[in-house]
C-alpha cells in the first residue's frame, strides 16, 4: 500500500462532531474528506459546511457535493471558485446529478437531459479560467484596475442551457478546483479524481482513480488511492454548538428597553466605493481581508456585516470595466467562512430572488444561519435585467413590471420552507414542490426603494434599507412604510429602518471636509468620469433619439453648468455624479446628528459601505 493516497467521506449528526472527524482525518495525513448531500434530505448543504470546515482546518482538501441538475451552472462554479478562495487552494467538487423527479421539482423541472452534467463540469471549468492569472494590474497611472484583455467571456452554448460568462469570482488559488466524480457519471475524461468500484477495476483514462472500499485491504492493485464511506447519516448541525445569537430574527428578540443605533457595513466587493488607488490596498479577494474586516466591526460592535451579490461582471460598451475593483466571492460561501472567524456578529448574503430557485437558495441560507449560530441574514434584491440573464438557464425572462410579484412569491415560499411545510406552485413565476427541512428562518432584509419594493418590505422584512438619509426625506420615509405595515397588520416598529449612509471624520469640520472632497476625487478618476458620461449617450439603447428627452434635457443642463463654472469632465461629473457624503464632521457633531435623527424615530441605524481595506 505505500504511496497510497486516502480520502473519507465524512458525516456527522452536528457540526461540532463532523468538525472533530473531518480534523481528526486532517490529522491522519488524508488527502481530502467528501460531504454528501442530498437535496430530498434536507440537512446543512454540503457546500456551506465545506466553507465553514475550510476554517477550522489547515491542509485537507474539502469536497461538497453538489448538484448540476438542482443548481444553477453559474451559481455553482462561482460557489466553488469562492470555496477555493476561503480554503485557500483546498476546494474540490463532487460531481452530483440526482435525477430523482422529487429532487427536479424542487427546483421546478421535471427531467434533466444525462448530458447535462457534462456540460455543467465544462462551463464551470471554463469559468474558471475565463480571469487569468494576472487579470488583476492595478495600474494607479492610467486608472485602469484590471486588463479587460485578460477577463474573457465563455461564450457557451448547448441545447440545455447557455452562459456568457465571465466569472464574477477571479481565478480560483489552484486555476481549477479539483473535480471528483463517480465512474457511472461517464465523464471520466473530465474528472481529475475518479470514485470507481474496485470489482468494475480502473477505468481507462482517468488520472487519478480511488476505490470506493469500507476497508484498506479491499484496495486492488492499480489504484492511485481509497476512499472510505462512513454511514449515510444527515448532517443537521445545532445553532447550539456555534456560541452565537440566543435567536434567529428581530420578532424572536426582546425589545431593547431604550433606542439603541443599529450599524451595519456593506462590503460590496466592486465598484467605486474600493479605493484601491491606495498604497496600502488589501487584496479585496483574500479570505483573511474579509476577516479582517468582519473582526475588526465586531470588535467595534457593529450589528452586522453585509456582502454584495454579482451576477455579471460590469461592462461598458461591450468590454469589462477596468477602472473599478471587480471580482468577489459568491457571499453564502465566504459568510459560512467568516461564521467560523467570528462569534457575534451578524453576517448577511444579497441574494437575488430573479435567478435563483427558491428551494435551493431557502436551504443555503437556512444552512448559513445554522453554522453561524442564528447570526445570518438574507438582503432581498431582484432585477428583470436581461443582460444579467445571460449567464443563468432563462435567460432575461422576467418583465420589469412583475420583479416585485415574482420578489414576493418567492420570499413567501422561503418562508414556508423555513417553517417545515410542504411549497406547491405552479404559476409563470414560480414552479416548485418541495418539503422544508431546516427550522433556521434568517433576518429578512429589504432594499428596494421602489412602491414594489416598499410593499414587498411592509410584508415580509425585518430590516429595510433606503437611500433617504436627510433627516426630512427618511422621516417621510418612514411614516410610508408605517402606513404600509398597518395595512398589512404588522406593528409600526416590526420593521427597523437602516438608510444607506456614509461618515466621513475629522478633528475638525474643516478637515472632515476635506477628507470628503479627496474620496470623491480618488472615486472619479479621469476613466470613471467618461464611462459615466457614456451611460448617458443619447445614441444608445433602443428607442429613437427624439423620444429620449430625459437624457436630452439632463445633457442640456449640464452642458450649461460646465460652460457657466468652467468645468473639466472629471470636475463635472464630480458636481453632478450621485455618492455624496452623507455625514461629515467631528464624531461630536454626527453623534448629536444620529441622536436627532433617533430622537425623531425616523431611522434605526445606517448601513455604510466599507471604503478602504488595508494590507
Amino acid at each position: 500500500m505505500t504511496g497510497l493516497l486516502f480520502a473519507a467521506e465524512v458525516s456527522a449528526p452536528d457540526l461540532a462532531t463532523l468538525e472533530r472527524r473531518v480534523r481528526a482525518e486532517e490529522d491522519a495525513g488524508y488527502a481530502f474528506v467528501t460531504l454528501p448531500d442530498d437535496p430530498l434530505r434536507g440537512g446543512v448543504e454540503a457546500g456551506v459546511l465545506a466553507a465553514f470546515l475550510a476554517r477550522r482546518t489547515a491542509r485537507i482538501g474539502l469536497a461538497p457535493t453538489l448538484h448540476t441538475s438542482t443548481t444553477e451552472p453559474f451559481h455553482l462554479a462561482t460557489q466553488l471558485a469562492g470555496l477555493d478562495h476561503a480554503s485557500l487552494g483546498r476546494a474540490g467538487w463532487v460531481v452530483g446529478a440526482t435525477a430523482d423527479p422529487a429532487a427536479l421539482a424542487t427546483v421546478g423541472r421535471a427531467a434533466v437531459d444525462p448530458a447535462e452534467v457534462a456540460d455543467v463540469v465544462e462551463v464551470a471549468r471554463g469559468l474558471w479560467d475565463s480571469w487569468e492569472d494576472d487579470a488583476v494590474i492595478k495600474d494607479v497611472a492610467t486608472g485602469r484596475f484590471l486588463d479587460p484583455s485578460r477577463v474573457h467571456h465563455v461564450h457557451f452554448e448547448s441545447p440545455r442551457f447557455s452562459v456568457i460568462g465571465p466569472l464574477i469570482t477571479p481565478r480560483p488559488p489552484q486555476g481549477q478546483v479539483v473535480v471528483i466524480g463517480s465512474a457511472a457519471l461517464g465523464i471520466t475524461d473530465q474528472l481529475d479524481v475518479v470514485l470507481a468500484d474496485p470489482a468494475q477495476g480502473r477505468p481507462a483514462g482517468a488520472p487519478l482513480v480511488f476505490a470506493s472500499v469500507h476497508d484498506v485491504g479491499d484496495v486492488p492493485p492499480g489504484f492511485d488511492g481509497c476512499i472510505c464511506s462512513a454511514p449515510a447519516t444527515t448532517c443537521r448541525p445545532s445553532s447550539a454548538a456555534r456560541p452565537g445569537r440566543p435567536c434567529g430574527s428581530p420578532s424572536a428578540c426582546p425589545a431593547p428597553r431604550t433606542a439603541s443605533l443599529h450599524l451595519g457595513v456593506f462590503f460590496t466587493g466592486a465598484g467605486p466605493n474600493l479605493l484601491w488607488t491606495r498604497p496600502d490596498f488589501a487584496d479585496h479577494t483574500h479570505i483573511d481581508t474579509f476577516i479582517h474586516v468582519a473582526r475588526t466591526l465586531e470588535r467595534g460592535l457593529f450589528d452586522a456585516f453585509f456582502l454584495g451579490e454579482g451576477l455579471r461582471v460590469r461592462e461598458n460598451r461591450g468590454t469589462v470595466y477596468d477602472p473599478d475593483v471587480a471580482g468577489r466571492p459568491d457571499a453564502i460561501t465566504q459568510l459560512a467562512a467568516l461564521a467560523a472567524e467570528t462569534t457575534h456578529i451578524g453576517l448577511v448574503a444579497t441574494q437575488n430572488t430573479t435567478y435563483n430557485y427558491p428551494a435551493d437558495l431557502a436551504r443555503r441560507l437556512a444552512s448559513l444561519n445554522t453554522v453561524s449560530g442564528g447570526r445570518a441574514g438574507w438582503n432581498i434584491v431582484t432585477t428583470d435585467n436581461a443582460w444579467t440573464g445571460e449567464n443563468f438557464r432563462h435567460g432575461g425572462w422576467l418583465p420589469h413590471e412583475r420583479r416585485y410579484e415574482r420578489a414576493t412569491a418567492f420570499v413567501e415560499a422561503a418562508k414556508a420552507l423555513w417553517r417545515g411545510e410542504r411549497v406547491v406552485a405552479a404559476t409563470d413565476l414560480l414552479t416548485l414542490d418541495a418539503t422544508g427541512a431546516i427550522p433556521a428562518r434568517p433576518v429578512l432584509f429589504q432594499a428596494g426603494d421602489s412602491p414594489g419594493g416598499r410593499e414587498l418590505a411592509a410584508r415580509h422584512a425585518d430590516v429595510v434599507f433606503s437611500a433617504n438619509t436627510s433627516c426630512v426625506k427618511a422621516a417621510a420615509y418612514a411614516a410610508d412604510l408605517r402606513r404600509r405595515l398597518a395595512a398589512h397588520g404588522r406593528a409600526p416598529d416590526a420593521v427597523r429602518i437602516l438608510p444607506g449612509a456614509s461618515v466621513v471624520l475629522g478633528d475638525t469640520a474643516a478637515e472632515a471636509r476635506e477628507k470628503a472632497d479627496w474620496i470623491r476625487r480618488e472615486q472619479t478618476t479621469g476613466p470613471r468620469a467618461l464611462a459615466y458620461l457614456e451611460q448617458l449617450d443619447p445614441s444608445r439603447g433602443t428607442l429613437p433619439i427624439e423620444f429620449r428627452t430625459g437624457k436630452l434635457a439632463r445633457i442640456a443642463a449640464w452642458r450649461e453648468l460646465a460652460a457657466e463654472r468652467d468645468l473639466s469632465i472629471r470636475e463635472l461629473v464630480i458636481a453632478v455624479s450621485p455618492g455624496h457624503e452623507s455625514f461629515v464632521g467631528t464624531p461630536g457633531q454626527i453623534a448629536e446628528e444620529w441622536g436627532r435623527y433617533l430622537r425623531d424615530g425616523v431611522v434605526d441605524g445606517f448601513n455604510y459601505p466599507y471604503r478602504i481595506s488595508r494590507a
